[in-house]
């Protein structure tokens, strides 16, 4: 009796162990959390199906729905894009002509950014 009691003590020790040494995965990034596939919210006639896109060698895609606002408009639309070290900072490069946005809100779900005062929301799809 005695011996299976420490045999079961052993094993609570040793479980208490690997369960309390477990480490904390880090938080992501905002280089992290911007990376991936963003609908709009709110957007409303031909742009409520767009999807924007950040990949991880800076691309900025939008890709029309099938609702497009213009039928000889092209399916999908490439800039580039970079983000500030502090990750409060988005700038949109297209054609040579940079649009600086300010980061309200980034999450791994929700993306707020703001411009001339206007404010955009996305939800990571």
């Amino acid at each position: 009796m005695k011996k299976s009691l420490n045999f079961l003590l052993l094993l609570l020790m040793v479980a208490m162990v690997f369960t309390s040494c477990k480490k904390d995965d880090p938080a992501p990034t905002p280089a992290q959390l911007i990376i991936g596939k963003w609908k709009e919210v709110g957007a409303v006639g031909c742009d409520a199906d767009d999807v924007t896109e950040f990949t991880a060698g800076g691309a900025f895609i939008i890709t029309a729905g099938t609702n497009k606002c213009n039928p000889s408009d092209p399916a999908s639309t490439t800039a580039s894009y970079t983000l500030s070290a502090d990750g409060k900072t988005l700038n949109i490069t297209d054609s040579g002509f940079t649009l600086p946005f300010t980061i309200v809100e980034l999450t791994a779900s929700s993306l707020k950014i703001s411009f001339a005062g206007t404010t955009i929301s996305f939800t990571k799809i």
